[in-house]
């Protein structure tokens, strides 16, 4: 039952994007270490890094008071006029562990950034086009192996590398109503955002762990992608529809930390990705943002538990899953746009043959600018729960690791904006019923991350 009603959901979005898309837009004419599992990173950051090539594609970039070295005399405003937008930060990540878990320690990892971003209009007399280039330089330790859960303290930690991280190009239509874009894509840097969840430091507010859980090396995402390509159909300001086709692979799983991995295989299969949704175009009171997800793998997969004559797992034909999430805002300040109550939540369920999460939930509370005087900090509480499949159970008894059925993570964050491109965050998380290492008890972390926008 369960399968039927998820390839009814994802037979009914690829019917959608399949829609005359000249008809959808004449409605709106005027609308603008282990050999268990690996925990894949779930989207490079929570924050503003997140959706990066958004950012530097806004009218109002304020070189002076948002970057540290400031706008150079001039130089950045004047090649942002041109079509020529840079981006150069880091990230760090300084966390230990005060109780419970497996290894009472404290660690580092770091993540570096240079994004580059084209107006080709601008810059050459291109309309509608435009290339993004970012590259990510990875350094420092995981803090998995220090809590021994299925949620990773940092969204950043990643093995050792420098690599280009995405490189695609993009072409829009009819006043910027369809898009489709080709090259090296993160296909969270879209799909399955929630703008309120991205304040946390936890991984699973990036993307949710039914799906960034997935697959032979995770989805195209943090900290590998693939090559894809992507349509978005913009029939009004507020509806939008996303498809996208990626390699079934992302990078290479058996040597993470050589570079760029571009690494194209018969047997790779294929992820196959919609999203419908709302998007709010004004910042008012309300509903800001909900969709609806479906995905699917193409890829021949190991079943968790069962082995052929020769011992080894036996091979699974895809795998799949649906998502729906809504973000809003509760509150606002009197006279203010930004000031206020926000929320979200997210629900996401997946095949649980080869997957070890068939259930995951998450949601939480923002509060930003809770001190007059201090306007755009940010306070935030956010609860993630993870439900292991039976399969992903009986795998973890055969290494003699009895887990509960849930794992679930609670997160408390302040983010302190210093100004001049330099945010500090302390944060607190605790995580019951850790299940990705034996003997791990439940566990309390503190840190900090910190972010310099150069």
């Amino acid at each position: 039952m369960l399968k039927h009603s998820l390839l009814t959901v994802f037979l009914i979005l690829n019917f959608i994007g399949s829609l005359d898309v000249s008809r959808l837009c004449a409605q709106d004419p005027e609308g603008g270490k282990h050999e268990m599992d690996r925990n894949f990173k779930s989207g490079i950051l929570t924050g503003d890094w997140h959706s990066l090539q958004t950012k530097l594609h806004k009218m109002d970039r304020n070189f002076k008071s948002g970057t540290l070295t400031g706008d150079w005399n001039g130089l950045r405003t004047k090649l942002y006029e041109k079509g020529v937008d840079f981006e150069v930060e880091y990230f760090g990540d300084l966390f230990s562990l005060v109780s419970g878990g497996l290894n009472r320690r404290t660690d580092f990892t770091g993540l570096l950034g240079l994004a580059l971003y084209l107006d080709a209009n601008r810059l050459v007399g291109l309309e509608g086009a435009q290339f993004f280039i970012f590259g990510i330089g990875s350094h420092g330790n995981d803090f998995l192996e220090n809590v021994g859960s299925a949620h990773d303290v940092s969204s950043i930690a990643a093995p050792d590398t420098f690599k280009f991280f995405e490189l695609w190009y993009e072409q829009s239509f009819l006043e910027d109503q369809v898009s489709i874009l080709f090259g090296l894509y993160d296909l969270t840097g879209e799909f399955d955002i929630r703008p309120t969840a991205q304040l946390f430091v936890n991984g699973a507010f990036g993307t949710g762990q039914d799906l960034s859980e997935t697959g032979k090396n995770g989805p195209s995402t943090f900290p590998a992608t693939s090559l894809a390509s992507r349509i978005k159909v913009n029939p009004t300001p507020s509806l939008y529809y996303m498809g996208a086709v990626l390699d079934g692979v992302s990078g290479d799983p058996t040597n993470p930390t050589n570079g760029t991995q571009i690494d194209l295989n018969s047997d790779d299969g294929l992820l196959i990705a919609n999203e419908i949704g709302y998007e709010s175009p004004d910042e008012i009171k309300g509903l800001n943002k909900a969709g609806l997800g479906a995905w699917v793998y193409t890829t021949d997969l190991d079943d968790q538990v069962k082995v052929n004559a020769s011992g080894n797992p036996v091979q699974q034909s895809g795998t799949y899953g649906i998502y729906t999430f809504v973000d809003a805002t509760l509150f606002l300040e009197e006279g203010s746009t930004s000031q206020g109550l926000y929320s979200f939540f997210r629900i996401g369920i997946a095949e649980e043959n080869v997957n070890k999460i068939d259930l995951y939930l998450d949601g939480g509370l923002v509060y930003q600018g809770l001190f007059n005087n201090r306007p755009e900090d940010k306070i935030g509480l956010g609860v993630s729960m993870d439900r292991f499949s039976e399969g992903f159970k009986q795998k973890q008894e055969q290494s003699q690791i009895l887990i509960e059925e849930t794992e679930v993570l609670l997160e408390l964050t302040y983010q302190y904006d210093a100004g001049s491109g330099i945010l500090l965050q302390p944060d607190f998380q605790y995580v019951f019923n850790p299940a990705q290492f034996k003997g791990a008890g439940n566990a309390a972390s503190i840190g900090l991350r910190f972010a310099i926008n150069l």
